[in-house]
């Protein structure tokens, strides 16, 4: 999908697809304190940091959150870009404000 949209230089993890790992929010990890080892979230955002990309694309809302949490833990943030892949799609589509794509309030519908 990503070629398919014009992204240049697509890197994939190490673990994807069949073999991929789970940021951790999926099992409830979002609302855990872990206390032993690294936090799965971390792990999977150095596995990020490791590829030397400047943004990953993720399909799921729950690891846009645990990757972005990761991003700010490890203080690169403003280096690389955690986006959904909606957002990827949008950006590719030629002439269309992206303000247009987004899902506004319909205000005819409120009562005044």
């Amino acid at each position: 999908m990503l070629a398919a949209v014009g992204v240049p230089n697509i890197v994939e993890m190490e673990r994807n697809k069949r073999h991929g790992f789970c940021c951790g929010a999926g099992g409830g990890r979002m609302f855990m304190e872990e206390h032993d080892g690294t936090r799965v979230n971390v792990n999977r955002t150095d596995e990020v940091i490791a590829t030397g990309v400047e943004a990953v694309a993720v399909a799921c809302p729950f690891c846009n959150i645990m990757l972005t949490d990761g991003m700010k833990q490890r203080d690169v943030e403003d280096k690389i870009a955690v986006l959904d892949i909606a957002e990827v799609v949008a950006q590719s589509i030629p002439d269309v404000p992206v303000g247009n794509l987004v899902r506004k309030k319909n205000r005819s519908t409120e009562s005044t």
